[in-house]
């Protein structure tokens, strides 16, 4: 039986780090907005949520960013007092590209980005020497279309961006398709190259080669793959794009995502998840990932302690000023149509932007990172036109979604719930509403998810249903994970009083009134 993921939901491309203030662990973000989510552990046993590092329009402008687009595979590393972050920004308006922030402080606000022109490509890394001289490492694509692919170096300068030597071929992998995501270490005499190849899909695995110099040539590991769990029978798959650090204790640990796929045939809803796994050496200074190239089916334990997953358990009672973490906007938000005073409420002003589009809506969202699961929202509606709407969405992209909210006609109103799949369309109406406040419901197991409002007498009223594999990636494609948002589109406020998302099946026994337990 596999063990969980150590931070659930829709966080991919894990890098870690270690500086004098403890553990820090990235992600990737896409299109979602603040970018870069960032965790901190101060042992690597206990991980918590400590805000973004792209967290102003000035680093991250998402403006219409297209599918899946925005930031990808970040890398974090600390050196000489700094601790730097790289990137890929793709898929949106200009700039583009590579670019570097830092900060000597990570709990507070990180530079605006330092791009790297000449460095065209995705998933950069950096790596100093014990000279001082710092690598670029990254997925460079030699010809267009982009076919031939392999792992490139150059030394760069992190303070400018720019490259001090004409960008070189590294190494080709070991003939998997894409190669992708490098991380390069000194660990003794050996330079050793850690990548992804076999695309992020099932054939996801994770190759290793070393050298006496960071340059090369590369020696392959002769147990490659380090790390797969392609054509097993593992509850979860795609496993790759690994990071290592090295504890206090001077052992290691090792980070990489994976999916848990559910159903048949197979099909994974909540994205590629951040897991982690033991480091384990050999006599002869080749390393062992996980038990024999696997994720432990146990927990991690780190300097004698077992490695705590992050809670999958959320609730928010908006009696603070400020967003937890959790949150995220679509694209480039416009902030001015949320508002947060904190007294127990938060509003969204809908504007004409719509869900099924790739550019502005209202909405904010946190991952869904329990396949079994509630999401309960107590709302209320304030409407100035006809045809706005307002609600609750299970949100996959503009193309595949689904959502139950209350929309005004002119005879009232209504709730209604809609499933939303490329060019397919199905909606439904619910009752008629007699006052603006209402108590929407989405229960989620691993084939389904289920719309529904609270009944004035506290049953559960379900409305419509969606196969949840049409809200996968297999299905809608790209590389992200399904939200619950909130949403408000046309002329119109919404008020939430309480949003929680808790594990199991509606219990009725949960109070949404700010008594939640």
């Amino acid at each position: 039986m596999a063990y969980s993921p150590l931070i659930p939901g829709f966080y991919s491309d894990p890098s870690i780090c270690h500086g004098p203030d403890g553990y820090f662990l990235v992600t990737s973000s896409f299109e979602y907005f603040p970018g870069v989510p960032l965790f901190h552990s101060p042992d690597l046993n206990n991980w918590r949520p400590i805000g973004h590092v792209l967290d102003r329009v000035s680093q991250l402008d998402l403006d219409k960013v297209w599918l899946s687009g925005g930031i990808y595979a970040p890398t974090i590393r600390y050196h000489d007092g700094v601790y730097y972050l790289i990137t890929t920004k793709c898929g949106g308006p200009e700039p583009s590209g590579n670019f570097v922030v830092a900060t000597r402080d990570p709990f507070g606000d990180w530079s605006d980005p330092i791009w790297l022109p000449e460095a065209a490509g995705i998933d950069p890394d950096l790596f100093w020497d014990v000279d001082g001289t710092c690598y670029l490492q990254w997925s460079l694509r030699r010809k267009k279309p982009s076919t031939d692919i392999c792992i490139g170096q150059a030394a760069c300068d992190p303070g400018s961006g720019a490259l001090l030597e004409t960008p070189r071929e590294l190494w080709r992998g070991t003939g998997g398709h894409g190669p992708e995501g490098p991380h390069l270490f000194r660990i003794g005499e050996y330079y050793y190259l850690l990548i992804a190849e076999g695309g992020t899909e099932y054939g996801h695995m994770q190759t290793l080669a070393r050298s006496r110099s960071p340059r090369g040539p590369w020696e392959p590991c002769p147990h490659n793959p380090v790390l797969t769990h392609r054509s097993s029978g593992s509850a979860i798959q795609a496993v790759g794009h690994a990071d290592l650090v090295q504890a206090a204790d001077e052992s290691w640990l090792g980070v990489c995502h994976g999916i848990r796929p559910k159903g048949y045939h197979k099909f994974h809803v909540l994205g590629r998840e951040t897991f982690c796994f033991p480091v384990t050496w050999r006599p002869d200074e080749w390393p062992i990932l996980g038990e024999n190239g696997m994720l432990p089916d146990k927990p991690v334990t780190i300097e004698g302690r077992t490695v705590v997953p992050m809670p999958a358990r959320f609730q928010d009672d908006f009696t603070g000023h400020s967003y937890p973490a959790d949150w995220n906007w679509l694209r480039h938000p416009r902030l001015d149509a949320y508002a947060r005073p904190g007294d127990g409420t938060l509003r969204l002003s809908g504007h004409s932007d719509a869900l099924n589009t790739h550019h502005q809506p209202t909405w904010l969202g946190v991952r869904q990172r329990m396949h079994r699961c509630c999401v309960r929202a107590n709302l209320r509606f304030y409407f100035e036109s006809d045809r706005a709407e307002a609600g609750l969405t299970i949100y996959q992209n503009h193309r595949h979604h689904v959502c139950i909210g209350v929309k005004r006609l002119p005879e009232g109103l209504r709730v209604f719930s809609r499933i939303a799949l490329g060019a397919i369309l199905v909606e439904e109406n619910g009752p008629w509403l007699n006052e603006g406040s209402k108590e929407l419901v989405v229960c989620a197991d691993d084939l389904n998810y289920t719309l529904g409002l609270l009944q004035d007498n506290g049953t559960f009223e379900p409305l419509q249903s969606c196969e949840a594999r049409f809200l996968s990636t297999e299905v809608s494609g790209r590389f992200t994970g399904v939200y619950f948002a909130l949403f408000a589109t046309g002329k119109c406020d919404l008020i939430c009083h309480h949003f929680l998302v808790h594990e199991g099946d509606f219990d009725e026994s949960l109070m949404i009134d700010g008594d939640s337990r």
